[in-house]
C-alpha cells in the first residue's frame, strides 16, 4: 500500500472517528432548544444516556461482526446505520422519535469508534501504530471538547436540526473514501457471534446507565437492587460461559 493512499485512508476514517466524538456532546447545547421545540422536559435526559449507551454496547459487538464479515463492510455498514440515525434526529417532530433515532445513531458510532482502531493495525507497520492511535485518540478528545460549541454555533446560525443533519454529508464523504480506497484482503473467516453472552452484556450496560444515586428511603432503591442483583448474575453466567469455551 502506498503512502498516499493510506494516508487517504486514515482521513476518511478520522472523519467518522471525530464525527462520532462530536455527537456525544454537540447536543448538550442544543438540548435546551430541542426539549422546547418538542416539549418533552421529562425525556431530557434520555437524549444524553441513550446514546451512550447503546455506544458502549455497540462497540464490543461492532469488533466481533468485523471479524465475521471484515472490516471494511463493519465500517461502512455501522457509518450507514449513523447517517440514517443522524437523517431521522434531525426530521424527529417528538422527543421518543428523537431518542430512538439517537439510540441508532448510538449503535452506528460504536463502529465508527472502534472499527478505524482496527484498520490502523492493519494498514500501517507495528513501529508506527502507537502514534497511530495516539493521533486518532487526541482527536477524539478535542471533538468531544468543541462539540458542545459547535452545537451552540448551529444553533445560533441555524436551527438544532442541523446539529444531526450536518452529519449526513460528512458521513457520505468517510463512506465514499473508505469504498474506494481501502482494499481488504479477503480471507476465510470462521468467527462466530456468541448469542449466550450479548444479552448478558445489554442487560449490564443498560442497569449501569439508568441507575440513580443510591438512596435506601427512596421509592426507587427496590428497583435499584432488583437491577443491581441482575447485573451480578449475569456477570456470573458471562464468566461461567467464558470458562465452558476455553475448558
Amino acid at each position: 500500500m502506498t503512502e498516499t493512499r493510506r494516508r487517504i485512508i486514515t482521513f476518511g476514517l478520522l472523519l467518522a472517528n471525530i464525527m462520532a466524538g462530536f455527537e456525544g456532546t454537540i447536543i448538550s447545547t442544543a438540548m435546551p432548544t430541542i426539549v422546547a421545540d418538542l416539549h418533552g422536559l421529562s425525556l431530557m435526559s434520555w437524549g444524553f444516556t441513550i446514546y451512550f449507551l447503546f455506544n458502549a454496547i455497540g462497540t464490543p459487538i461492532w469488533g466481533r461482526v468485523a471479524d465475521i464479515i471484515g472490516r471494511k463492510r463493519s465500517f461502512l455498514f455501522g457509518t450507514a446505520i449513523f447517517v440514517i440515525g443522524s437523517l431521522l434526529e434531525g426530521l424527529a417532530t417528538n422527543m421518543i422519535w428523537l431518542i430512538i433515532a439517537r439510540g441508532i445513531m448510538g449503535i452506528g458510532a460504536g463502529g465508527m469508534l472502534a472499527i478505524p482502531f482496527i484498520i490502523f493495525s492493519e494498514i500501517y507497520p507495528v513501529d508506527q501504530r502507537a502514534s497511530v492511535f495516539g493521533f486518532t485518540a487526541a482527536f477524539g478528545g478535542i471533538s468531544a471538547v468543541c462539540g458542545p460549541l459547535l452545537g451552540g454555533w448551529i444553533i445560533d446560525v441555524l436551527n438544532w436540526h442541523w446539529v444531526f443533519f450536518i452529519n449526513i454529508p460528512i458521513g457520505i464523504i468517510s463512506i465514499l473514501i473508505v469504498y474506494f480506497a481501502f482494499r481488504e484482503e479477503s480471507k476465510e473467516r470462521h468467527a462466530k457471534i456468541r448469542c449466550l453472552g450479548k444479552p448478558q452484556l445489554i442487560n449490564r450496560h443498560f442497569g449501569l446507565f439508568t441507575r440513580g444515586p443510591i438512596n435506601r428511603t427512596s421509592p426507587y432503591a427496590g428497583h435499584l437492587g432488583n437491577r443491581l442483583s441482575s447485573n451480578r448474575y449475569c456477570l456470573w453466567l458471562f464468566i461461567c460461559a467464558d470458562r465452558a469455551k476455553h475448558s
